[in-house]
């Protein structure tokens, strides 16, 4: 779905909610191996939930958090998280 005009409040609002509820699954990070660890993408359903346009600036709002606050992924990385996920 192309955004042609502006989402509605309730769809901005929706993403917020999405945005923090991936944010806090993302962060839970599972170790699988010597200094490696894996962890939910939730790209996937936050383009259902929300559609891939709105959907990709939600995961790019968490991506960005995830790399100041939580030094996942790290800020140099940003941009090929971004493309990856």
């Amino acid at each position: 779905m192309i955004y042609r005009e502006r989402p509605s409040l309730a769809k901005v609002s929706q993403a917020g909610a999405a945005g923090c509820l991936l944010f806090a699954a993302q962060a839970v990070n599972v170790p699988i191996g010597a200094s490696t660890s894996a962890h939910l993408v939730g790209g996937v359903l936050a383009a259902w939930l929300l559609g891939p346009a709105l959907a990709a600036w939600t995961l790019a709002a968490v991506l960005t958090l995830q790399a100041i606050l939580l030094g996942d992924g790290g800020v140099y990385a940003l941009g090929a998280n971004l493309l990856n996920m």
